[in-house]
């Protein structure tokens, strides 16, 4: 792989954006969705489509698993993990549903699994099939924001021990790292040991984890941990890490879908030889299970070394990185809440973690009461049957200035989740909060459904 020319390191903010793809009228701050790749990448992209296309069969049978243990390694070296134990997937959903899939069929009737109101919906969406298809119960950790990280950690204990006093067993229990909805970062150091001691098994959902946040799975030894690379370490989509330590690896037997390297109640079945031509060292059972899931598009896990060095060359590193993304999240989701009047989400208000996203309450209401809590009067105060009329019309708001971000309602209010990035800076942050404030301002008048009357 051609090695990236050392620069000058450019300030973070918008002098960034000549390394990404945006229209010059676009201003990304939902980077934690779908991710961005810097124009270095997109060049490596090519690069690889172009050596596939050229002579496919040499490609994956002589070229590919060099690329795939080279993304591997460098991966486990920033997670400061044992490659062995670090395989891909597609994404983060996918790496949950191949742990449950596997374990699912091992557990007791009384077992259970643990999971939080604020748990990605996708996730509660597998937990709600497995449930009809396998039997498996589940318990859900009601709580609100703002909550600390002590409260948080005692309510996921006392959840433990009220199970086990109704003669259930808490046999696992899945943990976000930072929450996919809301933008905040979860204790889930302090869960992963409470976990250790409680004797539940901890099944991680970093989706928003890797290249926003430092991790050391070394340090955190969770039983489970998965992350997708596509969101904030600058590689395309879709690709994400499954870490499984050598201890829980015979539990994983199957790939979704089953792949070549399907481990059957008689044994391993072996790969093709066309899978195994060229691999650099022997591969273990459960790193085998993974090399070859179906003909599949990998051009992203190729990509993690060129990001890499992208992210150490150009951006100085990721110490760097983390910095500037929990500055900027801090300062420009403040700003954009001095504009509206509102607040920025919390979980602990004490916390000193790094983040480098969140969410902005709108000043629109759902069937508020007025005096149901502190907050000042809505601006609007919307029916059920009007939420999604009002997201529509700020969506499309927001849209004319080449903007676009998450909108959902928590507990009787609209929220919108923000991401910081390297190529964002405080003045973005204004110019969004002024924008949203107009946008507000005309639900207020009632313009976005016809007919509406005006909220005074």
């Amino acid at each position: 792989m051609p090695s990236l020319c050392q620069e000058a390191q450019p300030p973070f903010g918008r002098s960034m954006r000549r390394y990404f793809g945006f229209d010059r009228n676009v201003t990304n701050f939902n980077h934690s969705s779908f991710g961005s790749i810097p124009t270095p990448i997109k060049d490596r992209i090519r690069q690889l489509q172009d050596e596939v296309e050229a002579h496919p069969d040499a490609f994956y049978t002589q070229k590919r698993s060099k690329l795939i243990l080279d993304s591997r390694t460098s991966v486990a070296k920033l997670l400061n993990a044992p490659v062995s134990e670090c395989v891909f997937v597609r994404n983060t959903t996918t790496g949950i549903s191949t742990v449950l899939q596997n374990i699912g069929p091992l557990f007791r009737k009384q077992d259970v699994i643990i999971y939080f109101e604020s748990t990605y919906t996708t996730v509660q969406n597998i937990l709600s099939v497995l449930s009809g298809q396998m039997g498996i119960q589940t318990h859900k950790v009601e709580f609100p924001f703002p909550i600390t990280n002590g409260e948080l950690t005692t309510k996921f204990q006392k959840t433990i021990h009220t199970l086990r006093q109704e003669g259930l067993n808490p046999r696992l229990a899945i943990i976000d790292t930072i929450t996919g909805g809301q933008g905040v970062r979860f204790p889930f150091e302090e869960m992963v040991q409470l976990c250790r001691s409680e004797g539940v098994q901890s099944l991680i959902d970093g989706a928003h984890g890797i290249g926003q946040i430092p991790l050391n799975i070394a340090e955190l030894r969770p039983d489970f941990f998965i992350t997708s690379c596509h969101k904030w370490l600058y590689v395309p989509c879709s690709c994400a890490v499954l870490y499984v330590p050598e201890r829980n690896q015979h539990l994983i037997r199957s790939t979704l879908p089953p792949s070549w390297g399907t481990i059957t109640p008689t044994g391993q079945q072996p790969l093709p030889a066309m899978c195994v031509a060229a691999q650099v060292r022997p591969l273990s059972q459960f790193e085998s299970l993974f090399e070859f899931v179906s003909a599949s598009d990998d051009i992203a896990s190729y990509c993690i070394p060129a990001a890499l060095e992208f992210r150490r060359n150009i951006c100085g590193g990721e110490k760097h990185i983390y910095q500037y993304l929990d500055q900027l999240a801090r300062e420009g989701l403040g700003l954009v809440a001095a504009s509206l009047n509102t607040e920025v989400l919390r979980g602990d208000l004490d916390s000193a973690h790094l983040n480098g996203m969140g969410a902005v309450r709108l000043p629109i209401a759902i069937a508020y009461q007025p005096g149901c809590d502190h907050r000042e009067a809505p601006w609007a105060n919307l029916d059920n049957s009007e939420v999604h009329s009002a997201i529509e019309f700020i969506w499309s708001f927001l849209g004319t200035h080449g903007m676009w971000m998450p909108i959902w309602g928590y507990r009787d209010w609209l929220w919108v989740r923000l991401s910081a990035q390297v190529y964002l800076e405080k003045a973005d942050f204004e110019r969004l909060g002024e924008i949203l404030k107009e946008a507000c301002g005309k639900i207020r008048l009632g313009q976005f459904k016809a007919g509406r009357k005006a909220v005074c």
